[in-house]
């Protein structure tokens, strides 16, 4: 499975869990499983809020 970044954050910003519950959200509506299909992965001073090329491709068409 490959991963798209949706949201790169700063460490600590308080935005990270709402980007995280959003996608979360997105991937429900798909009918997708979000603890499968959704991650944040912490980079250095960034935090990535990911969502799987399944979601991806979903919102793509």
């Amino acid at each position: 499975m490959e991963w798209v970044v949706m949201a790169s954050l700063p460490k600590g910003s308080e935005d990270i869990e709402f980007e995280k519950a959003k996608w979360e959200n997105v991937a429900e509506d798909m009918a997708l499983y979000p603890e499968v299909n959704v991650r944040v992965r912490e980079d250095g001073d960034l935090v990535h809020v990911e969502v799987s090329d399944s979601l991806a491709d979903c919102l793509h068409g």
